[in-house]
């Protein structure tokens, strides 16, 4: 009996430790697949999103901050107008 049980906490600690390294194992590979793909898409000269799209977001969003620290006025009136147009 004592035999059984020690064999048995041995088998289930063993399972712990193996389940554990599958895991860590399966996460790994899922990153690297998708660090891959991803790799890929960029060698192609693709993205996952426009480039244009992204640099004039960020060109309109520098502008729109330099606007608002020369107009601080203007500026509190039109962050008022846009959370009213945004909370539709």
């Amino acid at each position: 009996m004592i035999g059984a049980l020690f064999f048995s906490v041995l088998t289930t600690i063993g399972n712990v430790v193996f389940a554990k390294q599958w895991y860590t194992e399966s996460l790994r590979s899922k990153n690297e697949l998708r660090q891959e793909i991803l790799d890929e898409i960029k060698n192609n000269g693709q993205s996952l999103y426009r480039v244009d799209n992204y640099n004039q977001l960020h060109y309109n969003t520098e502008l729109m901050n330099r606007w608002m620290k020369k107009n601080p006025k203007d500026a509190e009136k039109f962050l008022r107008f846009k959370d009213g147009y945004e909370s539709r």
